[in-house]
């Protein structure tokens, strides 16, 4: 929730994870040179102007899933520039079709997915096909870059997303 980690910090509290201020200053930091809207996936509801060019939108974790709301909601927004946190198939799409740039910033590691059971051949199906089209929209030109908090998770998304290493970037504060 960004809205809320911004009033938290600039109140005076604290963080609430390594470097939290250090990331939400900068996103403030935006500001002068564009108009900039965070969307977030957390537990309230909103769409708060934070300052001026800087707004804050909430979505329930409930609504990720929602394609025709967050292409909607992204219509409305009209980006020019993207930065995209979560790799959500949806917004990458809208994204990509529409060939807005936009620099992919993960913090996660992909691996393969245990499934065990009688449903166990059909989940690891499922699995394949969400990762082949997750590969094919990190690959679409639209993304300028895919980075990844460190090396070992910028390394699963060349083993395990085949990512190209010429498009990749480790990232820390």
């Amino acid at each position: 929730d960004f809205g809320e980690a911004f009033d938290r910090l600039r109140s005076g509290g604290e963080e609430t994870y390594r470097s939290q201020r250090h990331s939400v200053e900068f996103v403030a930091s935006l500001v002068p040179e564009f108009t900039v809207t965070t969307v977030s996936f957390c537990g309230r509801p909103h769409d708060d102007d934070l300052l001026s060019g800087l707004r804050s939108v909430g979505l329930t974790t409930d609504q990720r899933g929602n394609r025709a709301q967050l292409h909607q909601l992204l219509t409305q927004i009209n980006p020019t520039l993207a930065i995209v946190r979560t790799p959500n198939p949806h917004i990458l799409s809208w994204l990509t079709t529409r060939n807005i740039p936009t620099l992919c910033c993960f913090a996660d590691i992909f691996t393969e997915q245990k499934h065990d059971g009688l449903l166990a051949p059909w989940r690891r199906f499922r699995d394949s096909q969400r990762l082949e089209h997750l590969t094919t929209l990190l690959n679409h030109p639209a993304i300028t870059a895919v980075c990844n908090h460190n090396l070992n998770a910028s390394l699963s998304l060349v083993n395990y997303l085949h990512i190209p290493t010429d498009k990749i970037m480790a990232w820390d504060w």
